[in-house]
């Protein structure tokens, strides 16, 4: 796996590879613009993910992942990660979580993001979603 800059194209990689992600206008743009990063396999995205601010020291963490990602590129994407979060100056980063993923849910907490609350009808299909914060 090569860790590259995030580029509009690589949504459509992820989507072509079965990741659900909502079709939002100008949403590719507005990731590449914030500090995102996108895993490769064979020149095609298969994870992506970053921090965008929303306004001085505070952001949101997103990450979209394909099904059937190697576990030895998942050890690329944990430090990536890792590393971003050591290097960003940010006091509090949040994530918005499925409450029925729970993949999703471990890869946040294995960063030590915590639970803030639970959103009702938060996500674009009614679903329910977790708050996660990390206060760094």
């Amino acid at each position: 796996m090569k860790i590259v800059r995030f580029q509009p194209e690589h949504l459509d990689h992820l989507r072509a590879r079965g990741s659900k992600i909502p079709d939002a206008a100008g949403l590719a743009e507005e990731l590449a613009k914030a500090e995102s990063f996108a895993g490769l396999v064979d020149g095609a995205a298969v994870a992506a993910g970053g921090l965008i601010q929303q306004w001085e020291g505070r952001a949101l963490a997103w990450c979209c992942f394909t099904p059937g990602i190697r576990r030895a590129d998942w050890g690329r994407i944990v430090a990536k990660a890792r590393a971003e979060l050591i290097r960003c100056s940010y006091r509090r980063i949040e994530a918005h979580v499925n409450c029925d993923h729970i993949a999703g849910i471990r890869f946040v907490k294995r960063f030590g993001f915590k639970v803030e609350a639970k959103a009702e009808k938060f996500g674009p299909d009614g679903s329910d979603h977790y708050l996660f914060s990390l206060v760094l």
